[in-house]
């Protein structure tokens, strides 16, 4: 009986070490991360009508979320003059996405969330490969010396192995979880600021080039299966 006090902690001791020995690490991730980052590198500057130019991502955007790939491209519809901005962000860590959405991040640049018109729901759900995106819908305002300027931001999260989800409360989730953890979390943006616009050619514009994306959407979902 003495002895069996000793030895149960050893016990559990020792299932304790292999159970910290299997948990997934971040070496487990490289794969997925390196073929999202190749299917991101090959995003086409031409879809269909839509032409595409880079552009610069803040330096501080980039250290707080430590981007293992990163679209940031603007598109212009060469026969409709129309445009249109295109944001992708995945993170090697679920960590590194949290509290990175529009209502927080816009806000800390100065602008201001607008409630939408009763006509126009904040949730726009887009069919893609027989999945359902769960795109939400966020118009800001801000005020500037030269006018004010207000733009519409489609938005909703990836979580690797898991599915597609509209705010971060699921990348807070995923956060806490070690098994999926390192597999990191994605966001995608589609950003309109021309007020001329309408609801109805924001919503034709977005599943346009969800359409367009459709696989390396699919691939960041799929996580280490694909």
């Amino acid at each position: 009986m003495i002895l069996l006090a000793p030895l149960a902690s050893l016990a559990i001791l020792g299932a304790a070490a292999v159970e910290i020995h299997h948990r997934p690490q971040p070496q487990d991730a490289l794969p997925f991360h390196q073929r999202i980052r190749a299917l991101m590198a090959d995003i086409p500057m031409r879809i269909g009508d839509w032409t595409g130019v880079n552009k610069d991502v803040p330096r501080e955007a980039q250290a707080l979320l430590q981007p293992n790939a990163m679209l940031s491209r603007g598109y212009r519809n060469l026969v409709t003059g129309q445009s249109v901005d295109v944001i992708i962000v995945q993170t090697r860590d679920a960590r590194d996405m949290v509290g990175h959405y529009p209502p927080v991040c816009y806000r800390n640049l100065g602008w201001k969330l607008e409630p939408l018109p009763t006509s126009n729901p904040r949730r726009l759900d887009i069919t893609l490969a027989d999945t359902s995106l769960p795109l939400v819908l966020y118009q800001f305002s801000l005020q500037r010396s030269s006018g004010d300027e207000t733009q519409w931001i489609y938005n909703f999260m990836i979580l690797p192995g898991t599915g597609f989800f509209p705010d971060m409360d699921s990348v807070e989730h995923a956060e806490a979880d070690y098994t999926k953890r390192f597999f990191g979390a994605s966001q995608v943006q589609i950003i309109f600021r021309d007020p001329r616009m309408t609801d109805a050619e924001r919503q034709d514009i977005a599943r346009t080039f969800l359409n367009a994306l459709k696989h390396v959407i699919l691939a960041i979902r799929s996580g280490a299966a694909s």
